[in-house]
């Protein structure tokens, strides 16, 4: 996580290539807020934990009169607000909208019970749970909604045989070792790994839920819904979306003179083989579909 604050970490290449969860999975999440639980569910306030750039922020202001957009990053916070300030499609919920530079664990701006629904989006795998399910606890109203979420490792389900190649790139030799831990096991196991929270939760709201295409083993994702998470990329869209791996940057903190090479950088180098590989499985490498798996926790504060 401590790559994104560093001032060479292109934010901007970030919030334009990482892929953004449709609003029909938007719509999952308002349902279980409004029907589960045995109390009242407002949507008056909602957090949304390490915001990144906002773009889940914006989506969660078309339903809430209010967003706290909280991210500990200064470069993402200053993103999410330029962006927040120039698209002309924010203009409906641009009022509604505040970032705020903080950890997710302590939220003093915050008082008690005054939180309709806290969220994560492709955040709750960084958080530390021993403080923060009591702080969450602590700011959400009776009835309130957790719901946090987050894609695994990228997939080309028209391409599965390529599935070696992706992961070669990602746990190769180069990257495994500069990933952050335990926060990269936590997302590519769709969050299971999280900890259920403790009182003042209520055990019998929780729900987790996978979202997957075939190229994962049901022994690996038992009873998965179907993929939520696509889009359509080409081999610019590609090695734009590898340079936003924290790990790749830290790689070359480590060794610059890869990025001196002849025949191209890490991340040319892999997308130049994706190139080749997809050609040869009779596919267009300027015209992918990808896929995300994803995982989604939801849970309650006792009424």
């Amino acid at each position: 996580m401590a790559t994104f604050a560093r001032s060479a970490f292109n934010v901007k290449a970030y919030s334009a290539i990482r892929p953004v969860f449709p609003p029909h999975f938007m719509e999952t999440i308002y349902a279980y807020h409004a029907s589960a639980g045995k109390g009242k569910a407002e949507f008056k306030r909602c957090v949304d934990l390490g915001c990144g750039t906002g773009q889940a922020t914006t989506l969660l202001a078309e339903k809430f009169d209010e967003v706290i957009g909280v991210e500990p990053s200064q470069p993402m916070v200053d993103r999410a607000t330029n962006i927040l300030q120039d698209k002309e499609e924010l203009n409906s919920v641009r009022d509604k909208i505040r970032f705020i530079k903080s950890a997710a664990e302590e939220l003093p701006f915050l008082e008690d019970e005054s939180v309709d629904m806290v969220t994560a989006s492709q955040a709750a795998h960084w958080f530390d749970y021993s403080r923060l399910w009591p702080e969450v606890g602590r700011v959400l109203k009776p009835n309130g909604t957790v719901a946090f979420w987050g894609y695994g490792e990228m997939r080309l389900p028209d391409h599965p045989s390529l599935t070696p190649l992706i992961t070669e790139f990602t746990h190769g030799p180069e990257l495994d070792p500069n990933w952050e831990q335990p926060g990269r096991s936590i997302v590519e196991a769709l969050l299971e790994p999280i900890p259920s929270p403790g009182p003042p939760f209520d055990p019998s709201t929780e729900k987790r839920v996978k979202y997957s295409g075939n190229y994962f083993p049901k022994s690996e994702v038992p009873d998965p819904q179907p993929n939520i998470l696509m889009q359509q990329m080409d081999l610019h869209g590609l090695d734009t979306y590898a340079r936003t791996f924290s790990a790749l940057h830290t790689f070359w903190e480590k060794y610059p003179e890869d990025k001196k090479r002849a025949d191209g950088d890490f991340a040319t180098r892999w997308v130049q083989k994706m190139k080749e590989a997809i050609i040869d499985d009779g596919g267009n490498p300027n015209k992918m579909t990808v896929e995300w798996p994803a995982g989604l926790i939801l849970v309650k504060k006792a009424a």
